[in-house]
């Protein structure tokens, strides 16, 4: 199983804690629940899309890890991954995250 996966599970773990708190949990009921629980209902949406949004990240992550451990050059790299980056990024330098940009800035370029 993947880290993105069970990182998952534990974030969606989270949520599932949420909603026993939740009355329909201990008392299923048909109709709107009593009381004002529209605030724990939206802390459990914005909690589920959260963990989605860090799987796909760590998702994203993973897959590169991979194919970057996998591709002794760059000729082993996917075409249309290969595609996709220069396109995105005409110059390679904006792979190494600013940190180029940040060394000039301390140099005083």
């Amino acid at each position: 199983m993947s880290k993105a996966l069970e990182r998952l599970g534990v974030m969606l773990g989270d949520v599932d804690n949420l909603l026993d708190y939740h009355p329909a949990a201990k008392e299923p009921v048909r109709g709107r629940p009593p009381g004002n629980l529209k605030p724990l209902l939206r802390s459990c949406v914005v909690l589920t899309y959260a963990a989605w949004e860090v799987y796909v990240e760590d998702s994203m992550i993973e897959a590169a890890e991979s194919i970057a451990e996998s591709a002794s050059g760059p000729v082993q790299v996917p075409a249309t991954l290969r595609a996709f980056v220069t396109s995105w990024c005409k110059d390679p330098w904006c792979l190494a995250g600013g940190w180029v940009a940040q060394d000039d800035h301390r140099r005083g370029d």
